[in-house]
């Protein structure tokens, strides 16, 4: 497997972790800050619906 297919493979499994390690700290600002519920967090910034079950996964480890 070339080193481009290599990224290719973690970039589809989701694998920004600078990227999610970013929005997952925007997500738990707004939670917050406003008292709003993490799917209204994650519309709010931009978190396609097909990716928030991989995120609300993800708040709950952190």
């Amino acid at each position: 497997m070339t080193y481009e297919m290599k990224i290719r493979e973690f970039e589809q499994a989701g694998y920004h972790h600078g990227m999610q390690d970013g929005k997952l700290d925007a997500i738990k600002a707004l939670m917050k800050n406003t008292k709003w519920s993490a799917e209204k967090a994650m519309d709010s910034i931009g978190i396609a619906k097909s990716m928030q079950k991989e995120y609300l996964a993800m708040l709950q480890t952190t």
